[in-house]
């Protein structure tokens, strides 16, 4: 063993349980005294060893042939990591899938080990790359890294020694354990030292001189990286002093933001001019609102590809969806979209940064589900431009009214409670439905008009005026003209149209299928998964209407009055969808 991973190993046999000291004994990697090896004895995660995951028993067996590989250990490292207290997952990090290591890769390296190779001496250039992953776990980028590497120098008739090519690769991690396996990986997988090239220090707070002694001051041919994804609710309730040294260094920690988005920022400023970063987020990345700051630092750039994986269940015991990014720095051109299903890269268009401009801030749904062409609905005017847009009730709110709810027939000064579960298309559910609401179920949920106005006398107002309900979720939106006396819910969304705007009208377009699914195309990566869409006020109000087609006397205005009497009227919904339709196919604005 070399000197750096004896000390280390040193270091961490004072620990009570170390699971690293147990992968390490398990694969047969620690070479160690007789002495040495009694004390790792009596460790508990070694004497009492039980292989009951596949794992485990693959790398026992890997271990009695004398075939142990690198990711074997990493695989048995990361079973030990979830089995206490759900480590890794506190840390947000989890266990990257070989397919997508190899893949983000392929995409972030090709151009510039393309570079090398036609430079005059290709083999000179391609151990000059210098690639680097700011939050480098146990290492699977960097070996991935190396296999394309070699792989694609192979291919040119070049042999690359892989302890040539590990030089190359540099990593930081804010975990001591992980940076050990990073190295043994490493180490495993080329017989190099890595050394000081793999580091345990916070990449985001780390000094110029540091990374100087890695990129030498020059920035890093290839950024490769899987940041950590901690989201904002559990940084605010554990680490709130830590959240705020963040957003004070990093422009993109804005709004709500999580972890990774900041780490995006500092690959995107590691990255030379000329270079490509590669990262592996959340969707969110492309669908949320607290993203647009790091998306316009995106744009500043040319987004190479972005793809989303459907079909790959990306990491154990993790339910965000993931997609790949990959940002060529300093660059112009086309921007690049796609699906990754079952192992292929379906392409799903094509968009110049200036169309990505006019899309709304935080959301870039749209080029994965339609063609630029679509952009050109987006034109004029918003229904934000039109009427109040809310949601129902705040959270403190919420619990108040609850307090004074009541489940009987309204008396001539009760308001009427709707929220998303009492909603169809053109149809309230009121009186049909029983409701939950904080803990209250009732079939006719009631507040009086006294008691809402020494809640909110705002709410009060609200809930006197005509206006058109819009469930907060589902697999399409579900809209609904209301009358007065009815109060927004907290979990829907109030439309309160201005003078000669018709809620009835409204409630017919947002429910015309060319809504529906042009909604779902702009904010599908927001959606909660399984195709069920988050529907919130900020999206509501960026959706493209026509003027005149809402206002009270419009034929959908007709149309909408008609399916507040009648909402399953087959022909009168055929005839919206029709018209909604035609409307959009040439869009004109008033």
């Amino acid at each position: 063993m070399t000197e750096w991973l004896s000390e280390d190993v040193d270091m961490l046999t004072s620990e009570t349980v170390n699971p690293l000291e147990h992968a390490l004994l398990l694969a047969g990697l620690a070479t160690v005294s007789p002495a040495k090896e009694a004390q790792f004895r009596k460790l508990p995660l070694f004497s009492d060893l039980n292989p009951s995951t596949p794992a485990q028993r693959r790398i026992l067996e890997k271990r009695k042939r004398m075939k142990i590989k690198a990711k074997d250990l990493s695989i048995a490292y990361q079973s030990h990591l979830s089995g206490i207290n759900n480590t890794q997952a506190r840390q947000g990090s989890y266990y990257t899938p070989e397919e997508m290591a190899d893949d983000l890769a392929m995409e972030t390296l090709s151009v510039p080990v393309d570079k090398a190779l036609k430079q005059p001496d290709p083999r000179k250039s391609l151990l000059e790359l210098t690639i680097c992953d700011p939050a480098c776990g146990s290492g699977h980028f960097l070996l991935a890294a190396m296999r394309f590497i070699i792989e694609k120098a192979h291919c040119h008739g070049i042999a690359l020694m892989k302890e040539d090519v590990a030089k190359c690769l540099f990593g930081i991690d804010i975990d001591p354990t992980a940076v050990l396996l990073c190295r043994l990986q490493l180490w495993i997988a080329s017989r190099y030292d890595p050394g000081e090239n793999i580091v345990c220090d916070d990449a985001l707070f780390r000094s110029e001189e540091a990374w100087s002694r890695q990129d030498r001051g020059l920035g890093f041919d290839a950024i490769l990286s899987n940041p950590p994804y901690i989201d904002s609710e559990r940084m605010k309730r554990e680490t709130p002093h830590l959240r705020n040294e963040i957003a004070k260094e990093w422009s993109s920690a804005r709004g709500n933001w999580d972890l990774y988005v900041p780490f995006v920022e500092l690959g995107l400023k590691r990255t030379k001019s000329g270079g490509r970063a590669g990262f592996l987020t959340p969707i969110k990345l492309f669908g949320a609102d607290y993203c647009a700051t790091i998306q316009s630092q995106l744009l500043r750039h040319r987004i190479a590809t972005a793809k989303i994986w459907e079909t790959l269940e990306a990491f154990e015991n993790a339910t965000v969806a993931v997609m790949t990014s990959v940002i060529d720095k300093d660059s112009q051109g086309p921007c690049h979209f796609f699906k990754r299903i079952d192992s292929k890269n379906v392409k799903c268009g094509e968009w110049t940064i200036e169309e990505m401009k006019r899309l709304p801030k935080g959301h870039w749904s749209l080029p994965f589900f339609e063609s630029a062409k679509s952009i050109e609905a987006l034109q004029g005017i918003r229904l934000g431009d039109l009427a109040e847009i809310r949601d129902g009730a705040t959270t403190g709110e919420a619990y108040r009214i609850r307090e004074r709810i009541r489940d009987r027939k309204p008396k001539n000064d009760d308001i009427k409670i709707i929220n998303t579960g009492l909603i169809d298309p053109h149809r309230s559910l009121w009186g049909k439905r029983p409701i939950r609401y904080l803990g209250f179920k009732g079939l006719r949920p009631v507040i009086s008009a006294e008691d809402l106005h020494e809640i909110s006398p705002k709410r009060l107002l609200q809930a006197n005026r005509v206006k058109t309900l819009v469930g907060g979720m589902g697999k399409r939106i579900e809209a609904v003209a209301v009358p007065s006396k009815t109060l927004c819910g907290k979990s829907a969304v109030q439309i309160i149209p201005q003078k000669g705007i018709c809620a009835f009208a409204l409630a017919a377009w947002l429910n015309s299928d060319w809504v529906c699914r042009f909604y779902a195309a702009l904010f599908q990566l927001r959606g909660m998964g399984r195709g069920a869409l988050n529907i919130g006020p900020r999206q509501i109000r960026v959706l493209p209407v026509i003027q005149s087609e809402i206002t009270t006397g419009s034929m959908l205005s007709k149309w909408g009055r008609i399916l507040a009497e009648n909402p399953d009227d087959k022909a009168i919904l055929d005839a919206v969808d029709s018209h909604c339709r035609a409307l959009y196919e040439s869009p004109r604005t008033d």
